[in-house]
């Protein structure tokens, strides 16, 4: 199929207003961040490699407003540019979200949804999921779910991301059933589900931990109070639920786990401190106790988190960020923290440039590795090209900076 150019698409992003995105344009802003991307083409909701560290990125590509698209596929090359996304001749559906990486004891792979309209009067979402194989080459496309899922105003779907052997691999995602909205985990063979998650979690959608087969999450206790950090086992029988925060700081979503490299793999949970709809502090908890605070990370610019991202590189945790942008600015900026949990003293960095501009959806993209050194990671987001102008375009940049604080 043809790549589409300006085009209108609209990307809905998780806990975000749908965004409007206009066409695309030949020239781009003046800016010292660095465009990746082909300057005639929108992309939508890249994702990147980050656990396999394998240089690839994929992504859906809508063929129209809304309904089916095409999965693209590129790499990261030696100067931390992309190469020219290849059509995988695959469907897909971006509803919600588009596709996402997963990774169990045989790899990585990636998870997404696709349509099956055969009915056009009431369109359902099926899952399926697409191994890579080699340095270009991907397996067919594997169904997920035995039976196809209801179509609703926002269905999402994330892969567990534990690659330890014995454990099921499994896919989270939300689907519409008897007119309400349910989270449900389902066997990456399509052979199990567990009991559907409680509606009160999506107020933001749970991850996978990165170290073991646990669901993260955050809802209201039926005690009350505010919004407390649970996981679900996902290798027991029903995937039962642990509370692990009881210290009623205040609301908190948006919930990750690693292994902390820093602290000799130890792991530790991760959550945003939402305050009316304005996060602008990141706690790390430590897995070890009950409301064990490791360190909080402050966002910068006097500006809330817009989004998110941890992950793992050396011997360190980072999160990365967007701030949002300040009214009328059109401006916001992307920084890296260097956790340190070992030692809880955080140090920052701005990597995007100082030029103005509406920056979003960071991610992190890993080059190639060079002369038997580990692969490096660099940072990416996504901006349009000349806003408002009649061939602007979504495209994808590398920030300025690439060294790490």
């Amino acid at each position: 199929m043809t790549r589409l150019t300006k085009r209108h698409f609209i990307a809905r992003a998780i806990g975000c207003a749908p965004i409007l995105l206009l066409g695309l344009a030949n020239t781009a802003w003046a800016t010292s961040d660095v465009l990746v991307s082909p300057d005639d083409m929108s992309i939508v909701d890249i994702e990147f490699d980050t656990a396999g560290h394998s240089a690839r990125y994929v992504y859906c590509q809508p063929l129209d407003d809304d309904g089916p698209g095409e999965l693209y596929t590129g790499r990261v090359k030696l100067d931390g540019s992309l190469t020219v996304p290849t059509d995988m001749e695959t469907t897909c559906a971006f509803v919600g979200n588009g596709p996402e990486w997963g990774q169990d004891s045989s790899g990585t792979f990636v998870v997404y949804m696709d349509y099956n309209d055969d009915d056009p009067n009431n369109p359902v979402l099926t899952i399926s999921y697409i191994r890579p194989v080699g340095i270009a080459a991907w397996t067919s496309p594997f169904p997920v779910s035995t039976s196809p899922l209801v179509l609703a105003s926002r269905n999402v779907v994330y892969p567990s991301q534990n690659p330890n052997p014995g454990s099921a691999t499994r896919v989270v995602f939300m689907a519409q059933q008897a007119n309400n909205q349910r989270l449900i985990t389902q066997a990456l063979d399509g052979t199990s589900r567990c009991t559907p998650l409680p509606t009160n979690t999506t107020g933001n959608f749970p991850r996978f931990s990165s170290y073991e087969n646990f669901l993260m999450y955050t809802k209201v206790p039926t005690s009350g109070g505010t919004r407390e950090l649970f996981k679900a086992n996902m290798d027991l029988a029903n995937c039962p639920s642990t509370q692990l925060t009881t210290d009623g700081l205040g609301k908190k979503t948006t919930a990750s786990a690693w292994a902390a490299p820093e602290l000799a793999g130890s792991a530790v949970y991760g959550v945003l401190m939402d305050d009316n709809n304005e996060a602008t502090q990141y706690k790390v908890y430590s897995a070890s106790g009950s409301n064990v605070v490791l360190t909080t990370v402050d966002s910068m610019d006097g500006k809330a988190f817009s989004s998110v991202e941890t992950f793992q590189t050396g011997t360190s945790s980072y999160l990365l960020y967007a701030t949002k942008s300040g009214a009328g600015t059109g401006n916001s900026n992307i920084y890296v923290a260097n956790l340190h949990l070992d030692t809880g003293l955080v140090t920052q960095k701005k990597m995007s440039s100082d030029d103005t501009m509406l920056r979003s959806e960071p991610e992190v993209g890993f080059m190639p590795p060079i002369d038997g050194n580990p692969p490096q990671p660099r940072i990416y987001f996504s901006a349009h090209t000349d806003p408002g102008a009649e061939d602007d375009v979504l495209a994808v940049y590398r920030t300025v900076e690439t060294d790490l604080p």
